[in-house]
């Protein structure tokens, strides 16, 4: 009995023994599987981060080679700009030397700024003289007959301006109604007539659609009429607009059909009998809805005011150009580049005039009229007189003799040889404006017996040519 109950106390004792021998196998077996669970996690992120810093390598890698190949594809670029630029240099070089060359030429043509007139014994001139200026004559008023006066309609605001060509056969007009108008005059003279059809006008607009828009008002405009020699750059038969405008730019247009072939004869532009379209505005363009009638070739800004005047010089390789900014610009036509810009005056810049191919004038409202030259820093020579703003500045044929009008009621003739002016002329008694055109043209105007031309500022009034 005792030894009965002995066995079952040790079987028991071994089931629990058993039991815990089990249970340390099971966490013995837990334990390892935690450990490789976590061996292969520790792994696998291992694996991971392997493989995230391969891409990152590859990644950076690929970036590099990007960023060389473009940092090579932009030293390329680079180099090609400076191989362009080195061309442009020497043919910028090349061309200015060019210019350089022909300008010494014309200085000492020009030496001293003196033009030499020689006479023979038979009284042949060898060049324009200076004018004798006379003021002792008095001009009265006269009618005309309305047998002898031809209106011409069609402008529907004030007539700015106007001005004969060269042949007399055609008159320009320029208007606060956005547009600039060429008249055909068929033979110069003047009829009782009105003329208001597109068969003898051709109408230039400055704005599509409306007119009377004040902000395409043009201020200037000049020509530059095809010579018997025509200049190097200049394409095709054209003949060549310059105009200016109150945004500040200058705009030069090709007319291969503006104007009539007998015109495209003539050997000297509008500007040579003082032709000059006013309008008030900045912005000097051009258009017309004649097919063919005006192509714009390049467009001159560097002024940051409007112009209120321009000019060709005589060869037609540069332009001229005043601005309310003060300065003024000659222009190489032929490069589209401003060539020199000259900042002498306190005031706006009213109007210049070229003396000849690298002098030229320029007044102001500051009361001064400086003489430059191309390549020169300051002034040739300086009037001083005026006491009110110098509106217009004109020299005569020789460049020996200035007139300039202005706001003092005068006008005064200077000598390129005296500082103080050689003639002062108070016969007005209102402003003088822009007469002084007709001072140095008169002989030559009513010697051809080209009508005069009056204008006007009155919108409702047509205008008017006399005989």
């Amino acid at each position: 009995m005792i030894r009965e109950k002995k066995r079952n106390l040790q079987k028991e004792k071994d089931k629990e023994s058993d039991k815990e021998h089990e249970l340390v196998r099971a966490r013995v077996r837990e334990k390892e599987r935690l450990e490789r669970q976590e061996r292969q996690e520790r792994q696998e992120r291992q694996e991971k981060q392997e493989r995230q810093e391969r891409q990152e390598i590859q990644e950076r890698q690929e970036r590099q080679e990007r960023q060389e190949r473009q940092e090579k594809e932009k030293e390329r670029e680079k180099e090609k700009e400076r191989e362009k630029d080195k061309d442009k240099l020497e043919k910028d070089k090349e061309r200015e030397k060019q210019h350089d060359d022909q300008i010494d030429t014309e200085m000492t043509t020009d030496q001293e700024d003196v033009v030499t007139v020689k006479h023979d014994e038979n009284g042949v001139s060898g060049g324009p003289e200076p004018m004798d200026i006379s003021t002792s004559s008095t001009f009265q008023a006269c009618e005309i007959p309305s047998s002898d006066v031809t209106i011409l309609e069609g402008h529907t605001s004030e007539v700015c301006a106007c001005a004969w060509s060269p042949a007399g056969s055609l008159l320009a007009s320029g208007s606060g109604d956005s547009t600039a108008r060429i008249w055909t005059i068929a033979d110069g003279t003047c009829r009782s007539s009105v003329q208001n059809g597109p068969s003898n006008v051709l109408v230039l607009k400055h704005v599509k659609g409306r007119t009377n828009e004040k902000s395409k008002d043009v201020t200037t405009l000049d020509w530059n009429v095809l010579e018997q020699v025509e200049p190097q750059w200049m394409l095709g038969d054209g003949t060549l607009l310059a105009t200016g405008s109150y945004d500040g730019q200058a705009r030069i247009w090709s007319t291969n059909e503006l104007l009539p072939l007998p015109f495209l004869s003539v050997t000297r532009r509008f500007d040579s009998l003082g032709i000059e379209v006013m309008k008030i505005d900045g912005r000097i363009g051009l258009s017309t809805d004649k097919p063919g009638g005006g192509e714009l070739r390049s467009t001159l800004s560097k002024h940051k005011g409007p112009i209120f005047s321009l000019k060709w010089n005589r060869k037609g390789d540069y332009l001229l150009t005043g601005s309310c900014d003060k300065t003024a610009i000659v222009w190489d036509v032929k490069t589209e580049e401003w060539k020199q810009q000259f900042e002498f005056h306190a005031g706006p810049t009213l109007d210049v005039d070229w003396r000849n191919n690298v002098s030229f004038a320029t007044s102001s409202t500051d009361n001064m009229i400086y003489v430059c030259k191309i390549g020169e820093n300051r002034p040739i020579k300086t009037f001083s007189g005026h006491q009110g703003e110098v509106n217009c500045v004109k020299w005569d044929p020789t460049g020996q003799l200035l007139a300039s009008c202005s706001d003092d009621i005068t006008a005064k003739i200077w000598s390129i040889k005296q500082e103080k002016y050689l003639h002062d002329l108070r016969e007005h008694a209102k402003y003088a404006f822009a007469n002084i055109n007709e001072l140095f043209c008169r002989r030559y105007i009513l010697s051809d017996g080209v009508p005069l031309v009056q204008g006007t500022n009155n919108p409702n009034q047509p205008l008017v040519l006399a005989r």
